[in-house]
């Protein structure tokens, strides 16, 4: 008996990772989670679902867009009044259904939108903050233009005044002028505007740290690093001092995520190049396509959950973590980025060449299987 012993604790083995418990579910559109829930949508109706794949939020409610999970709570609009509100992540009601319209929470406050009473002969459309748990309107008017869609972030939304834009802060006053051609919104203390229709970036001060001098905006600040396009369409990198790291060199990059960055570029000897970005700018992991052949990396997203997505070739995806290492194979048609400790994949079993969608967990294995 001793000799089949071992082969028989591999055909166990084999069979539980077989079995690995995954939940089946079944709906018409699926998002991707954000803050542990993911919108899912039946006929024309959103609720969501957990990591688990339970249905937490019964699909009743309506949404102009997919909706999302921001400080705790999601907008979403009731079908019977259309009017705008929050639940958290039960289903509760955390802020009613009173608002004709509001913008999602990107801070501790958000805007909320009121339309001029016809009844009221001097009445006037205008726009005002919210708190976000209490739902308490604040009293006072906001001085941006009311067909102008903004929010806060870091406690400053953009505003359009007299078709120029600058900033507000929650007590509503413009506390960066309107005196750019564009903005974005605020990102690790920074935030991208345009002067003369060339972009650079501003801090929380309205300093200038990046003086405007291209025409398409630096990514947002992540991890306290920015990347910025040159007009030859090759990316560079910059601190928050804008202090150039990297001059403009990669065809591609993707956000900073958990301290890393990802970029890709052909060199002039039309070689392949896939960096880690480290701390100070600094290449942590080299991938050269001389080198690895038919193994070479190319990356598709930025870090999260310590995972970025990457691919080999034209149709082997997976995900590789902050050392370059294969975190989950090579294996998949398809991946988007992990939130939540899940990512959306797509699997054709060679064997059956029936395809697999749902989500994996950070090691591959499918927990939610979509039919």
């Amino acid at each position: 008996m001793k000799y089949f012993l071992p082969v028989l604790f591999i055909l166990i083995s084999v069979s539980f990772t077989d079995l690995f418990p995954q939940k089946s579910i079944k709906f018409d559109y699926v998002g991707e989670f954000r803050e542990g829930m993911c919108p899912v949508k039946q006929k024309d109706k959103w609720g969501f679902i957990d990591t688990e794949g339970n249905l937490v939020i019964e699909p009743v409610w309506n949404s102009f867009i997919t909706p999302f999970f921001s400080s705790g709570v999601v907008r979403l609009q009731d079908p019977k009044t259309a009017k705008h509100g929050f639940l958290d992540k039960k289903g509760t009601t955390v802020i009613p259904f009173s608002f004709y319209s509001i913008s999602d929470f990107h801070d501790t406050v958000t805007v909320a939108y009121f339309p001029a009473s016809a009844a009221e002969k001097n009445s006037k459309a205008q726009c005002r903050a919210v708190l976000i748990l209490a739902g308490i309107e604040l009293p006072f008017e906001l001085p941006n233009d009311y067909s102008y869609s903004t929010y806060f972030t870091e406690g400053l939304a953009r505003a359009r005044v007299d078709s120029k834009y600058g900033y507000m802060n929650v007590p509503g006053m413009l506390v960066i002028p309107n005196i750019y051609y564009d903005v974005k919104d605020f990102s690790n203390g920074m935030a991208s505007v345009s002067l003369a229709r060339k972009w650079g970036v501003i801090d929380s001060t309205g300093s200038m740290v990046f003086e405007p001098q291209y025409y398409t905006p630096p990514m947002p600040f992540s991890g306290g690093y920015g990347w910025f396009n040159n007009d030859k369409n090759r990316f560079g990198l910059i601190d928050r001092k804008g202090k150039v790291l990297i001059d403009p060199y990669y065809e591609k990059v993707f956000m900073f995520g958990d301290g890393f960055g990802t970029a890709y570029t052909r060199t002039p000897d039309n070689d392949e190049i896939t960096h880690i970005i480290g701390d100070s700018g600094k290449v942590a992991v080299e991938f050269m396509k001389s080198v690895m052949k038919d193994g070479f990396i190319i990356p598709e997203s930025g870090f999260n959950d310590g995972l970025a997505a990457a691919r080999i070739g034209y149709s082997k995806y997976g995900f590789i973590d902050t050392k370059g290492k294969t975190a989950v194979d090579f294996r998949f048609s398809m991946v988007k980025t992990f939130n939540s400790g899940r990512a959306y994949a797509e699997y054709k079993d060679p064997k059956t060449n029936k395809l697999i969608r749902g989500f994996i967990n950070t090691k591959g294995d499918f927990v939610i299987i979509l039919e």
